[in-house]
């Protein structure tokens, strides 16, 4: 898979990573001199409205948010048919990833990302999405010590009487007991998922 050289207005340093929706790639804001992550959509989804229609809600959802414990995003685009974001470029680790490599955090540290990790989530609670995947690799600890909270590609506005919600849809071992049945998760769905962390 070649790196592309431009994706909108955004020039591509390097791929970052890939994940079943998409690649994440490291750009730059030339105009303003800011690098930012690039998450697009895959090419093998781009037919899909279902999959762009998802993409674009973990967009809109982080657009709706300004917070420094939640990602902030700076632009939405269109790249060859693809959605893409550009978002903050965070120069950390993700929490999973960390755990690999190192093992358990220290209490004072785990406690110290949980609490983080709450105060982000009750800024989703307030702009009316819930995130329904939280889990270490969806928790990120930039180098100056701020968690932040990632990967809203699940977020679904919370709305009286979406029935789909319900859709078994995040990472089995944190999901709270009413994504695993015909409830629909609400706030507390992650706050529960929090406290699995």
């Amino acid at each position: 898979m070649s790196v592309p050289p431009q994706i909108g207005p955004f020039k591509v340093k390097g791929l970052l990573g890939k994940g079943a929706m998409g690649e994440v790639y490291e750009g730059l804001d030339e105009k303003l001199g800011r690098r930012v992550a690039i998450k697009i959509l895959g090419r093998k989804h781009r037919e899909s409205e279902e999959f762009k229609t998802r993409f674009l809600r973990e967009g809109k959802a982080l657009a709706a948010m300004n917070h420094p414990n939640v990602v902030a995003v700076y632009f939405i685009g269109d790249h060859e048919d693809r959605p893409f974001l550009a978002m903050e470029f965070l120069d950390g680790e993700d929490i999973g990833g960390s755990l690999k490599k190192r093992g358990a955090l220290h209490p004072g540290d785990a406690a110290e990302v949980i609490r983080q990790a709450a105060i982000g989530l009750a800024e989703t609670q307030r702009v009316g999405v819930v995130h329904r995947d939280v889990k270490p690799s969806n928790l990120v600890v930039t180098s100056q010590g701020i968690v932040k909270v990632t990967d809203f590609g699940l977020a679904r506005a919370i709305e009286a009487g979406d029935h789909r919600a319900s859709l078994l849809l995040g990472t089995a071992a944190y999901l709270a007991p009413e994504q695993t049945s015909d409830r629909t998760p609400d706030p507390r769905s992650d706050l529960y998922s929090c406290g699995i962390l």
